[in-house]
């Protein structure tokens, strides 16, 4: 009588569980957004302005949405490593599987070597709280410029002695 209770027992839990699970995973549906790894940058102009080197950058990032909802209106920015503070690349909502792209055209910098380029996104409402799925960051590098070296090393030393040569030949011939 006993085991028959515990058995009884054990497949209410059973159900019981199942249906609490099943319920959860119903009712859970929501919007999934995460930065993708598809950072794009392209080089717009490279001048030298007094001593100072400026290069201006156009970049994109792209925001997916792996969830069943469209997504609360996020706000994506960019931190400005030179002066400080954040700089908004645009709001938006984004539909269940798609991405959006967030571009920023012309931005300056005399950033010396690579370039830290820190992006997040959040909710634009105050009352909805950040959490995994609505918000987030996620840092990229623009790799430092290569300079084109026009001149080769010691070159001209091989044209002085050359010529120390022509003059020492020219001497030795007038004696």
């Amino acid at each position: 009588m006993m085991k028959h209770k515990i058995i009884y027992f054990l497949v209410a839990l059973l159900i019981c569980g199942s249906v609490q699970y099943t319920c959860t995973t119903i009712g859970s549906a929501q919007a999934q957004l995460s930065l993708l790894d598809t950072f794009t940058y392209q080089l717009v102009k490279n001048e030298t302005i007094g001593n100072l080197n400026v290069r201006t950058y156009t970049f994109s990032v792209n925001i997916h949405n792996s969830g069943d909802q469209t997504s609360d209106l996020i706000e994506v920015k960019f931190e400005e490593p030179e002066i400080g503070g954040f700089i908004t690349l645009g709001n938006g909502t984004i539909a269940p599987g798609e991405n959006q792209t967030f571009l920023l055209e012309e931005w300056p910098t005399v950033i010396i070597g690579d370039v830290t380029m820190n992006f997040s996104f959040n909710p634009v409402n105050p009352d909805t709280l950040p959490t995994e799925f609505n918000s987030g960051k996620k840092t990229f590098i623009i790799p430092a410029l290569e300079t084109n070296v026009t001149e080769t090393p010691g070159f001209e030393l091989v044209f002085v002695v050359i010529a120390i040569l022509v003059v020492l030949l020219r001497n030795t011939r007038k004696k």
